[in-house]
């Protein structure tokens, strides 16, 4: 059985992407996007911060795979939200 302890991180996570889709959808660019890149940099920050088995579905591959991908995801996306100005 899964642990409370261990959902609340991709709960969290879930939230901010779930949240950043819906201003998207919503033509509100620029803040979802915001949104979704601040969901990235928490998981890549979780990951670094958190125990394998606290960590839940967000631990996908190796914890420096999975950190490296998020902060260069967050910061395409970042980077991407910046450049909308």
């Amino acid at each position: 059985m899964v642990s409370r302890r261990s959902v609340v991180p991709t709960v969290v996570v879930l939230l901010l992407i779930v949240a950043g889709l819906i201003l998207v959808a919503e033509a509100r660019f620029r803040r979802g996007g915001s949104l979704l890149s601040l969901a990235l940099l928490l998981t890549a920050v979780l990951r670094v911060v958190l125990p394998e088995d606290r960590m839940g579905p967000l631990a996908v591959r190796s914890k420096p795979f999975d950190v490296a991908f998020c902060l260069t995801l967050a910061g395409v996306i970042g980077g991407l939200v910046l450049a909308a100005a």
